[in-house]
């Protein structure tokens, strides 16, 4: 049976979904492609049916293998709008995670940019059906910003309170990094070190989704193979060629070494231009890094634990004190 989270995150990234739930017992953590489909689709005997939501008359597969092949930029239909699709995606979060409602949500700023765009993906929501057939109930609904997420994962302990981020952070100067698919999402803070006022800049370097662009052209030609399923390869390490399975793990590495080459040397202008000596990086790219702190001894790179969910993580973290203070 459904239970009724306290607090619930979601992130919704370009390749995956991740969502956290606290429930009775623990916490509780799904992910899924970023992939919608309309309508119902044949299953065979071997074929796991894929998850469906209802939004008001349509049905929409969630997460389904994906129909086309080689680098997919997005797999959204166009027939719903970007924010019935977060609505969509959300509620099929909830499903996954067993829960029917939560008394808080908190959704990356790239959802929803503006309070009036939080209402209205908020009020979307209940247009929504999970599998039972039930409404999805959010009492309250928080937006925050990638980079601001990182820093809460660093900042806060599993219940929320301050905890030692433990980096060398000088002079009270720091960066936090979000190194997702389409931009490396970068905030320089100063946290009053030298003043009482606390300095938060933004700084975005566009990538345009290199690394899996890259990946996927190495691969197709090594292997001679198209690959189908931009998220899976990620996840798995592997791609389907004519002679079964092949790793694929130092494609992806070669690609993210590439990344690092091109972006990170604008990255690293931008902290020299800070004064910060130590970076805060998470994100499913964030292991980039691992190229630049070998070759780069006056920065101290820090990467979150399990860097593809530091993001979802520092969601749940500040949903759970935004709740305690609200």
């Amino acid at each position: 049976m459904a239970v009724t989270a306290r607090n619930c995150a979601v992130d919704i990234g370009s390749v995956w979904v991740k969502a956290m739930a606290t429930v009775p017992g623990g916490t509780r953590l799904v992910q899924f492609p970023t992939r919608l489909g309309l309508g119902t689709r044949v299953s065979g005997p071997r074929d796991k049916p894929p998850q469906v939501v209802t939004y008001g008359d349509a049905v929409v597969r969630v997460g389904d293998r994906s129909d086309r092949t080689g680098f997919v930029e997005s797999e959204l239909p166009k027939a719903l709008s970007d924010t019935h699709s977060s609505a969509v995606m959300i509620a099929a979060a909830y499903d996954r995670l067993g829960i029917a409602g939560s008394s808080v949500l908190m959704v990356g700023s790239g959802v929803a940019p503006s309070s009036d765009e939080a209402a209205y993906l908020r009020s979307s929501l209940s247009n929504c059906r999970l599998s039972n057939g039930s409404a999805l109930l959010v009492s309250k609904l928080g937006v925050m910003g990638s980079a601001e997420a990182v820093l809460a994962d660093f900042s806060l302990d599993q219940f929320a309170g301050i905890s030692p981020r433990g980096g060398k952070e000088e002079k009270g100067r720091f960066a936090v990094v979000d190194f997702g698919s389409k931009e490396w999402r970068i905030a320089l803070v100063s946290d009053g070190a030298e003043g009482d006022e606390v300095e938060f800049r933004k700084v975005d370097i566009e990538t345009a989704m290199f690394v899996e662009k890259r990946t996927c052209e190495i691969i197709e030609t090594r292997l001679n193979v198209s690959v189908n399923g931009v998220a899976e390869i990620f996840e798995t390490g592997v791609c389907y060629a004519k002679r079964g399975k092949r790793d694929i793990t130092m494609h992806i590495a070669q690609a993210r070494r590439e990344a690092w080459r091109e972006f990170g040397p604008i990255l690293i202008a931008e902290i020299g231009r800070h004064g910060a000596s130590t970076i805060y990086g998470a994100g499913g790219n964030a292991t980039v890094l691992k190229e630049a702190s070998s070759g780069i001894k006056d920065i101290d790179f820090k990467i979150a634990k399990q860097c593809e969910v530091s993001i979802v993580r520092g969601l749940l973290k500040s949903a759970r004190r935004w709740g305690e203070q609200g």
